[in-house]
């Protein structure tokens, strides 16, 4: 029987990135390897403002807000995570604080919603 698998939205709180290859793992809070990282990249369009995350496309956002950039992207791993839920993404580089979110990039223009990429069985 094959365990299933979840794949997630990551979103940290640095630029900093990790290498999404053969040797990069993602970690839990115990550091427990229960996953691979699928992307890692730099947004610079983003930020976070008051525990929120903002694009610069978002019309809510504060006034004068200007993004500084964040890393994200998308994990694969071997159990059901909450959103919020903190993981260390980790290369043979550096190990990098990240959570679940909900949307990476919000009021972002792609073609196609979140919920259509990410799976969740």
């Amino acid at each position: 029987m094959t365990q299933p698998e979840y794949t997630y939205p990551v979103v940290g709180d640095t630029v900093c990135k990790v290498c999404a290859a053969d040797q990069s793992v993602v970690l839990d809070a115990d550091e427990n390897d229960i996953g691979s990282v699928l992307t890692c990249v730099t947004d610079m369009g983003i930020g976070w403002h008051q525990d929120q995350i903002y694009s610069i496309a978002s019309p809510d956002k504060p006034g004068g807000f200007t993004p500084h950039g964040l890393c994200c992207g998308f994990v694969r791993v071997k159990k059901k995570l909450n959103s919020e839920q903190t993981l260390f993404l980790q290369d043979n580089r550096r190990t990098i604080r990240v959570r679940v979110a909900k949307d990476i990039r919000p009021d972002r223009t792609a073609r196609r919603p979140i919920n259509d990429l990410v799976k969740n069985e």
